[in-house]
Formats: C-alpha cells, sequence, structure tokens
C-alpha cells in the first residue's frame, strides 16, 4: 500500500509480527500434518510386518507340502518296486514248486518215461506245448495227464467216442492236417498198456489217438484247424 500516505500506513513492525504469525501457522500446520503422517506409520508398519508373517509362514508351509509331496513319491516308488519283487519271488516260487512236481528227467528217464511217436496237427501241438511251458510244466508230463484223464474217463463212463469226436468244430473250421514227431510222455509203465489197448480198441494208432488228445486239449484253449 505504497500508495497510502503514511500516516496511514500500518508501521513495519506489525507487517513482521503478521508475517512471524502467518509463518507459525504454517509451521503448526506442518507439524499436524508430520504427526498424523506418523500416527499412519504405525498402523502401516504394523501391517506389512503381519503381512510378511503370513507370507513367510506360507512359504514354510508350501516347502513342507513339496517336502511330503516328494516323500509320498518316493514311498509310491518304492511299494511298486516291492510289489514287482514279490510278484518275482511269487513266480519264482511257482516254478520251484513246478519243478519239485515234475519227474527226475535226468534219473528216472529211463524208469519212468517212454518216447512215443504223435500224428498230431503241428499247429495244434505248438499251441499244447506253448500253455504247458506257460504252466512251468514239461510238454512230456502234460501229456501224461492227457493220457491219464482219458484211461480213467473211458472207464468211467464219463467219456464216450474219441477225442475228435467230442470237441465241437467251429463253422469254416477245416481238419487237422497230422505229421509224426515223437515226445517222451512221462508215464507210469502199468499205466501205459492201459492206453495201448484203448486205443487199439477204438481202431486207432497210439500216435493218432495220443495226436487227438493233444489237438482237443489245443482247441479248448484257442487253437483251430485251418481250412
Amino acid at each position: 500500500m505504497s500508495w497510502l500516505p503514511n500516516r496511514y500506513r500500518a508501521p513495519e513492525r506489525w507487517e513482521y509480527q503478521v508475517e512471524a504469525a502467518e509463518a507459525e501457522v504454517r509451521q503448526r500446520e506442518l507439524d499436524a500434518r508430520i504427526e498424523r503422517a506418523a500416527e499412519g506409520i504405525a498402523p502401516l508398519t504394523e501391517q506389512v510386518e503381519a503381512e510378511q508373517a503370513r507370507v513367510e509362514e506360507l512359504g514354510a508351509l508350501l516347502d513342507e507340502r513339496r517336502r511330503l509331496l516328494g516323500q509320498l513319491t518316493r514311498l509310491s516308488l518304492e511299494v511298486r518296486d516291492a510289489d514287482t519283487q514279490l510278484r518275482r519271488a511269487e513266480r519264482a516260487l511257482e516254478r520251484e514248486r513246478a519243478r519239485a512236481a515234475e519227474p527226475d528227467v535226468q534219473g528216472e528217464r529211463q524208469r519212468r518215461g517212454r518216447t512215443v511217436k504223435l500224428l498230431v496237427d503241428p499247429d495244434a501241438f505248438e499251441v499244447f506245448s506253448a500253455d504247458a511251458r506257460r504252466r512251468y510244466r514239461w510238454t512230456g508230463w502234460a501229456l501224461r495227464d492227457l493220457i491219464l484223464a482219458e484211461v480213467d474217463g473211458i472207464a468211467a463212463g464219463d467219456l464216450i467216442g474219441l477225442p475228435e469226436s467230442r470237441r465241437r468244430h467251429s463253422p469254416g473250421e477245416g481238419d487237422p492236417a497230422p505229421r509224426q514227431r515223437a515226445l517222451r510222455a512221462f508215464i507210469d509203465e502199468d499205466r501205459w498198456p492201459e492206453f495201448v489197448t484203448l486205443a487199439r480198441r477204438s481202431g486207432l494208432t497210439v500216435g493218432r489217438y495220443l495226436g487227438q488228445l493233444v489237438e482237443a486239449a489245443a482247441h479248448e484253449i484257442g487253437w483251430r484247424a485251418s481250412t
């Protein structure tokens, strides 16, 4: 207000006082803002620390979960390996039991076994032999079972006719093509004459009767004569 006459002007000390008062007001406002800001820092700090603790706890839980999952995977593999070993041991035990039930081929070959000549379809014989091996049995021992079952079944009246006539022929199935082959049959000497007599009474040779037995057994497990 320099245009006012001097007598109407405010003294300079008043201006200083006004500026000082305004500065004090600004300082108080700034202090109040700082105080309010400081008051908001503590809750935020607590919130950040709480969130950080939760994050760390979550990280620890995830690490523990990964550890447990890894342990479960290892246990599952161990169980699978143990199961595999158990099955192998069971199969080995089955083989040992089957061998124990078989005749001593080297020691009793001449006393308990005899070489026989079969007239049998080659494919039927392969199916029959493969099934015997699958059951851990000698083919000659499986043939012995067929012979004894046939002799006992005919004697008891449970079986009638020839093996060829007893099996059902599939539509379009051809006739067997017998070929001769030799095989050692582990049949007791006192039972073999019974089968020879049975074959002669049926009008077949011993070899062809044996062949029909093998073909009938192979037919039951899927073999069919080719056309």
